[in-house]
């Protein structure tokens, strides 16, 4: 015989009525709040009685979404609900958030992090492959803390990096948020150490990189596949100008008291970097040649001021 099959009104688990919800404790009654509904069309119509709909917690777009986070009004917690009405997670995390567009969800609980798809299953159990930090899911993998996996949970790479990675595009990685290092995906390879940061990409495998020297600020451009500056890092700024177009500006202090201003013009074309134009103006400043001038001038100044009186 059958068991009386019910449902949690603190969760919306399934279980047999009238013992212990295996998520939350709470007793399993006769409600029929959940059951098999018609498709539903529209979230904005849905209701269910105890939860509440939350549709900030979703990422990516779809006409109507197969799935919607639901919040427990007893419980405060947070699970999945389908388009047919049945909760395929139950309402017992701190935390979830849904990427529509890869069918799966992270879910926390008490610090600890999870992935699971849309229809309720197991993609990457909570454990020690992510012990510090939640999951983030982009550009085709789920990137835990300094390991990166495949959709389907499987691990594809651990970097050498002691702080949370983020990817910055689908080939490499750097940390997160201020973007230090520069990782390889596919090798696992430290490309650059931590006192370079990543400022862009401006191609497959070039990037806009920085880093500071005696307090000023210097910006070059990295090629990541021969692992080389193919701009140095001497500029004070490289912006972009139009399509695929840059200028890059440099000021240097020239031991003989000239100040040379470098502006850059190229462009990038197949992770090449194509000069276009060049152009140096020489400044003299207070030093050399300048400071005698300026001497001069005071000396002068002076001795018709003592001629006078």
């Amino acid at each position: 015989m059958q068991p009386d099959l019910g449902f949690c009104s603190q969760c919306g688990a399934q279980g047999e009525i009238g013992t212990k919800c295996e998520y939350c404790g709470s007793i399993i009654s006769d409600s029929q709040l959940l059951g098999n509904h018609s498709m539903i069309e529209s979230w904005s119509d849905y209701q269910l009685d105890g939860f509440s709909i939350v549709c900030e917690k979703l990422k990516g777009y779809t006409d109507v979404s197969e799935v919607q986070v639901l919040k427990g009004n007893r419980s405060g917690k947070y699970g999945l609900v389908n388009r047919y009405g049945n909760i395929v997670i139950p309402c017992i995390y701190d935390q979830i958030m849904v990427y529509l567009d890869y069918h799966l969800c992270t879910v926390s609980i008490d610090y600890k992090n999870a992935i699971y798809d849309t229809d309720g299953n197991v993609v990457i159990p909570f454990g020690d492959v992510n012990p510090m930090g939640v999951f983030v899911i982009q550009n085709n993998l789920i990137v835990g803390y300094n390991t990166i996996f495949d959709l389907q949970g499987n691990i594809k790479v651990s970097l050498p990096s002691y702080d949370r990675i983020v990817l910055v595009s689908e080939l490499y990685a750097s940390t997160f948020p201020d973007a230090r290092c520069l990782y390889d995906v596919e090798s696992g390879d430290q490309l650059l150490s931590r006192e370079f940061r990543i400022d862009k990409i401006i191609d497959t495998h070039l990037l806009i990189v920085n880093k500071v020297f005696d307090g000023f600020t210097r910006y070059g451009i990295y090629d990541a596949v021969h692992r080389k500056f193919v701009l140095k890092l001497e500029y004070s700024s490289i912006l972009k100008q139009g399509n695929k177009r840059y200028v890059a500006r440099a000021q240097t202090d020239q031991n003989n008291g000239v100040t040379q201003s470098i502006t850059l013009t190229f462009s990038v074309d197949k992770n090449k970097v194509v000069i276009q134009k060049q152009d140096i103006q020489n400044m003299q400043t207070g030093s050399g040649i300048g400071c005698l001038s300026m001497l001069s001038l005071i000396l002068l100044i002076t001795f018709s001021l003592c001629w006078i009186v």
